[in-house]
């Protein structure tokens, strides 16, 4: 997390990329650990709170990125859907 913050990189994360779709796999596979417990014996969230924190963190990042790429497409469709229209 300090390094991406440090580098700036977070702010890829932060565009409206089609790329950034693949992300929903990396969603995945934070919240398995942090609420179900997959592949431990019980949820992190209960056992390691500070790592689940940590998913947490990546949840979030993970999932606006997601959002600004839904985002992005649903604008570029909206608008293609006005002026073909006009």
């Amino acid at each position: 997390m300090f390094v991406l913050y440090e580098s700036k990189d977070y702010r890829v994360f932060l565009t409206g990329n089609k790329s950034n779709l693949l992300l929903i796999i990396p969603i995945g596979t934070v919240l398995l650990p942090t609420i179900i417990g997959y592949p431990f014996r019980a949820p992190l969230i209960i056992t390691e709170p500070i790592l689940a924190l940590a998913h947490l963190f990546y949840f979030v990042l993970f999932s606006i990125a997601v959002l600004k790429a839904l985002q992005s497409i649903y604008i570029q469709r909206f608008k293609h859907t006005i002026n073909a229209m006009a």
